[in-house]
Parts: C-alpha cells; sequence; structure tokens
C-alpha cells in the first residue's frame, strides 16, 4: 500500500531540487549574432558573439568616464563583449551624453586599416536595416547579422559642374556593407545646398527633388555659384559639392531694334513662338480632380482653387470641392489657415463666417504672426487678411508690414527668389506704409538680378511666383519660361508624380496671366466681433507655431508651417512640406550635436506630409522570453506548484 506521507515528502523534495536546477538554465539563456567591422574593402572581424535572450544589463564605460548600465542585448554590449577577446580592433573613444542617454562609438582603432584610430563615421546596420536608435538602445535578436563600418550609409552622385538654366541629374546611391558597394536608391528626398553662415549645421536649402526608381534627381539652377547635393535623411550630409556656371551667352538677333522684352532683366531674347497655353493648363487641372471632389490634398487643392478662377474656368467643380473642404480639410497652423482662407476668398466665400480669419490673428503676439524668426507666415497673412476687411490703417497691418520689411536682407531678398516674390506681392498691398518704397525698389533689383536669358528665375515654381512680382512690379516679362515647361497635355513639368504637375500648373497659371494673388481674392467686410488686432497677452495664440521659410523647388515648398508638441513621441505634419527643426533624441525643438550612429552630423530637418517624425526615440521593446508571470522562472514555478496542487487533490 502507498505511504502517501512519504509520496508528498519525495516529491516535495524532488521540487526543491529541481527549482534551483530551473533558475540555473534560466539565467543561461543565450543567443548568437554575428558582428563584422568593415572599412570599405578590409573586413576587420565577422565573429559570432553570444548574448542574452532576455532583458537584462551590463555596465559599460565610456572614456575617461564612470560605468553606465545599459542593455545587455544592445549592439554595444556584443561590441564590448567582442572588443574584450579581440586583436582586430579596440575601442579608442566611446561618449556618453547623459541628456540623451546614450552612447556614441566616436573611435575604433583598426591596425590593418591605419595605425590611428577611424573617427566620427563609425555607422551600424542590422539585417541591412540602418535603425534610428544608438547602438546602446538597440536590442537584438538570436540570429542577428550586424555590420559596424566606416563611412556614410547614403550619398548623392552629381557632376562637378553644371550650366545655369540647364538640367543636370544627380544620383542618390545607398551603401550595402556585406557587398561594400553603393546602388542606386529610390524615393530619397535630394537637396541642392548652400552655406548658411549663420548655422554651419544648417545649410540652406535651394531646391530638392525625390530620386525615381533609378535613383536620379533632376534639376535647374538659375543662378552661377558653388552648390552641394546631399540627402534629406542624412541632413544633407555628407554634401557633395559642385559648380553652376554662367551659360555662354547667345549671339544677338541680327535686328536689335526689334528685341525688347519688356525690361525683365537678364538681357536675352526669349524665344517668340513659345506661348502658355493657359486653356490646356486649365483643362489639365479639372481634369484632376478626384471622386472626393479634392485635386489630391487639401493643400493642393487651395492652389488649384486660386489658379481656376484666375483663368475663370467652368465651375462644375466647385460643388464637390466644397462638400470636400466642408468634410475632409484639418486645418493645423497659421500658414494652413492662411492658404484655405485664400482659397475661400477666391470662391467668393466669406471665410469670416468659417473662424478661418480669426485662427490667423489669434497667432498675433503684437508685433508679428506664428514664429518671431520667420517671416512667410507673415507674409502670406497679408492676402486674406485684407480681403477679409483689414485695411492698411489697421494696426496688425501695419505692424505685420513693417516686420516683413524687417526681414530684408542687405541683397534686397528674403532668402529666396520665391520668399521674396511673394513678400512684393504682399507689400504691395501697402505702399504708403514707411519703408514700403525702398523695399520693393530693392526687390526688384534683387529679382532682376536672377532672372536669366529666358526669362527663368530657376525652376517652374521659382518663375512662376517671380512673375507675378514683377507683374505688380510694372515688369512685363514673358511667360515664355513657364511655356518650355508646359507639356502637351497642358500640365507643367515632365516629373512622375500627378500631385506635383498639379501644383506647379496651378502656380504657373495666374503667373502666365501676369496676376497677383490678392487680385484674385473676392473682399469682405471684417464683422464687428472680430478677433481683436491689438497687443494685449491674451491675444497671443496659446500654442507655438513654428514655419518654414518658403524655396521653391522641384518639389515645391509652399508657405505653410505645422504645430510642434514636444512632448509625444511622433509628429504626423498634415502640411504640405514643413522645414523644422526636430531632435529625434529629446523632446528640445532645437538640437545640439547628438549621439546617432547613422546621423554624424546635425542640421534642419525637411518633413513631407503625412511623415511620422520620432521626437523622443524610446527604445525597442525586448521581446519577452515568457508570460508576465516573471519570466522562464515564472513559467517553471507556476507549472510544477500546479502540478503539486493537482497531484495532492488526487491523491
Amino acid at each position: 500500500m502507498i505511504n502517501l506521507y512519504s509520496v508528498r515528502v519525495l516529491l516535495f523534495t524532488f521540487l526543491l531540487l529541481t527549482l534551483p536546477f530551473s533558475f540555473a538554465c534560466a539565467d543561461s539563456v543565450t543567443g548568437t549574432v554575428r558582428l563584422t567591422i568593415r572599412d570599405g574593402d578590409l573586413v576587420a572581424t565577422s565573429s559570432e558573439v553570444a548574448i542574452p535572450l532576455e532583458a537584462s544589463t551590463t555596465e559599460i564605460t565610456p572614456t575617461g568616464g564612470t560605468p553606465i548600465a545599459a542593455s545587455a542585448q544592445s549592439v554595444l554590449a556584443a561590441l564590448e563583449t567582442l572588443a574584450k577577446k579581440s586583436s582586430e580592433f579596440s575601442i579608442t573613444d566611446l561618449q556618453y551624453y547623459p541628456s540623451y542617454s546614450e552612447f556614441l562609438l566616436n573611435c575604433l582603432l583598426v591596425p590593418a586599416a591605419s595605425p590611428t584610430p577611424l573617427c566620427g563615421q563609425w555607422q551600424y546596420m542590422v539585417g541591412g536595416v540602418a535603425p534610428a536608435v544608438g547602438m546602446d538602445n538597440y536590442t537584438l535578436h538570436d540570429g542577428d547579422s550586424v555590420f559596424i563600418y566606416f563611412g556614410y550609409p547614403r550619398k548623392v552622385v552629381v557632376d562637378p559642374e553644371a550650366t545655369a538654366g540647364v538640367p543636370f541629374t544627380t544620383t542618390a546611391e545607398s551603401y550595402d556593407p556585406a557587398t561594400n558597394t553603393y546602388s542606386p536608391a529610390a524615393g530619397l528626398v535630394v537637396g541642392i545646398t548652400q552655406p548658411n553662415p549663420a548655422d554651419p549645421w544648417s545649410p540652406l536649402v535651394v531646391a530638392t527633388s525625390t530620386s525615381d526608381a533609378s535613383g536620379q534627381a533632376t534639376f535647374t539652377l538659375a543662378s552661377p555659384g558653388d552648390y552641394s547635393a546631399g540627402l534629406e535623411v542624412d541632413y544633407y550630409t555628407p554634401a557633395t559639392p559642385f559648380s553652376v556656371v554662367a551659360p555662354v551667352a547667345p549671339e544677338p538677333p541680327a535686328d536689335t531694334s526689334s528685341s525688347g522684352g519688356g525690361g525683365g532683366g537678364g538681357g536675352g531674347v526669349a524665344p517668340t513662338t513659345s506661348i502658355f497655353n493657359t486653356s490646356t493648363a486649365t483643362n489639365f487641372l479639372l481634369a484632376g480632380q478626384q471622386s472626393d471632389g479634392s485635386f489630391g490634398s487639401a493643400m493642393v487643392s487651395d492652389w488649384v482653387v486660386i489658379a481656376l478662377t484666375s483663368a475663370n474656368a467652368p465651375t462644375s467643380y466647385r460643388a464637390p470641392l466644397l462638400n470636400y473642404f466642408s468634410s475632409n480639410v484639418a486645418l493645423s497652423s497659421a500658414t494652413d489657415y492662411e492658404r484655405h482662407a485664400m482659397a475661400l476668398e477666391a470662391l467668393g466665400i466669406d471665410p469670416n463666417t468659417s473662424g478661418t480669419i480669426d485662427h490667423i490673428v489669434q497667432a498675433f503676439d503684437g508685433v508679428q504672426i506664428g514664429d518671431p524668426t520667420l517671416v512667410n507666415d507673415d507674409i502670406f497673412s497679408i492676402f486674406p487678411l485684407m480681403a477679409a476687411g483689414y485695411t492698411q490703417s489697421d494696426p496688425l497691418i501695419q505692424k505685420e508690414i513693417a516686420f516683413i520689411i524687417s526681414g530684408q536682407t542687405s541683397d534686397g531678398s528674403w532668402g529666396s527668389v520665391d520668399l521674396t516674390s511673394a513678400a512684393v506681392q504682399a507689400l504691395s498691398l501697402a505702399p504708403d506704409d514707411a519703408g514700403v518704397a525702398g523695399a520693393l525698389a530693392r526687390a526688384k533689383a534683387y529679382l532682376v538680378a536672377h532672372e536669366d536669358v529666358g526669362y527663368c528665375f530657376g525652376n517652374s515654381s521659382s518663375t512662376s511666383w517671380a512673375l507675378q512680382a514683377m507683374s505688380v512690379l510694372g515688369v512685363n516679362t514673358p511667360a515664355t519660361c513657364l511655356a518650355r515647361e508646359q507639356e502637351v497635355d497642358g500640365g507643367v513639368a515632365d516629373i512622375a508624380s500627378p500631385q506635383m504637375r498639379l501644383w506647379e500648373t496651378a502656380y504657373a497659371i495666374p503667373a502666365a496671366l501676369g496676376k497677383s494673388w490678392y487680385s484674385l481674392l473676392h473682399t469682405f467686410s471684417k464683422p464687428s466681433a472680430s478677433v481683436s488686432t491689438g497687443v494685449s497677452s491674451q491675444e497671443v495664440a496659446t500654442s507655438t507655431v513654428t514655419s518654414s521659410p518658403l524655396v521653391a523647388s522641384t518639389t515645391v515648398a509652399i508657405a505653410s508651417s505645422s504645430i510642434i508638441s514636444t512632448t509625444v513621441p511622433t509628429l504626423s505634419l498634415q502640411s504640405d512640406a514643413d522645414t523644422i527643426v526636430v531632435d529625434s533624441f529629446a523632446t528640445s525643438t532645437r538640437i545640439s550635436p547628438r549621439p546617432v550612429q547613422r546621423h554624424p552630423a546635425t542640421s534642419t530637418q525637411t518633413v513631407k506630409k503625412g511623415e511620422q517624425v520620432n521626437v523622443a526615440t524610446a527604445q525597442p521593446a525586448a521581446v519577452a522570453a515568457s508570460a508576465s508571470s516573471g519570466g522562464l522562472i515564472g513559467v517553471i514555478t507556476n507549472f510544477f506548484a500546479s502540478w503539486w496542487h493537482q497531484f495532492l487533490r488526487a491523491l
């Protein structure tokens, strides 16, 4: 007969003996990763490294510092483990940034590559992907393949010399550390930049375009000078330098008395057979209306409205478009409201009734609207406000005009042909204000100097805005440059994106007709209950609006901005193309040099509509090794406890 007491004692003893074994097994669960260190053609090492498969920490000591706890499952921990037993390399400079709680691998000594350490450009990839976190914040898994390499993850190839006014091609390329080769990369925003004297980390972006399936992006620059090409995703680093030289002057026509051309500057003679066809351009826009009534996006729809009203287009598009506006348009920034108010006014709809104007005025701080370091949100406020009943004598308008004038630089511009042209249109609405006449004269000289022999001011978008400004200034500049950009279907620009073609065509139509933006807007009376335009602090908008300077380019940037919250992990911009300063590894909107292995330099980031921007960068969650009852140890303990309980019940 079974002695139940003896059975219980034996089972209890078995449990006590096996649990320590289970604990020991749980502590020893490991996996392996392959870690390869590469400098160009040289592979310093390619070794398997053991890593824990459960969340745990280890201490890593930065150069000249004290030990800091870090994830034992991280890339940096695996590198440290390999460095302790390898003679092929050693870590000579490892920095820690407390403000980011992150390490930066700065220098490795690879004796076979160089007698001195290689510093500043160590990057890493896991499984062919460059993670958006530092090496100490990426969690490895069993079987991962890690490459740590010296160089850049991407670059732009461009010929060392281009000719002003002549298209040239750039090629975006991405690096594969497994093969040590660069290959064409599609879908990357290529930027043409020039140095920014005020901030070497934030170059001035002259033009942008997205690389096609062959990695290529085409640009046309009007002004000779020294430029660089880089990728937006890498903050335009590395910057590939090139020069734009002046074209060879054409031979003058035999009969110089018939040349002329309206005093537009540049001294050239435009082709007389090239005429922009506004009728086919209008039909191209109308054909782009979608089933929901929009023209693709709220932003493009606004600009298309302005263009169609300038051409007196058939009104069949209006009803479905208004239905789209009433149900789909979400506005979040001063310039969003400004642009949309202009579209409503072009349609003959009073924006005062929808509160659109009030949102603009609420961003006024007593001196200017929006970001005091920028001027585009001020320029684009003038058009809808003055059409909505605000007059030249209104204190808000007077302060805005003064603020716009204060942003003019010594060369007569507001930083670019585009923004200068917009400023000219705005200032022309307040001709009697102090300083306006002189500002317009300086701006005119700047624009004339930037017009080339073919009546172009850069790409088609820049040219469109400049033609409107020249018309306001009384300069008769032909639209032959835009005509050369017009395709057989009526649309402007031979580019792959239908949205971009609608956008650029919408810019071109009023420009070819010589019509300013304000001339296309219906005017309304200011309601007696409208928001005050005084300078009381209660009238300042409570949210911080960050807006972007305008640079019309192949990827056209219109006046737009977005409210930035620095307390959320991601930021989704609903504007068309906002240039913002974002720190991907802190909650600040202004960055200092940061410890990001794949982003060695810091800069301004241009963010496209709908793109998610990480402004906090949380560490990826570790893969749980068991249920929430305490990991593998908890599972084993729970199993034995349950089994023991059931067995005793059976006895």
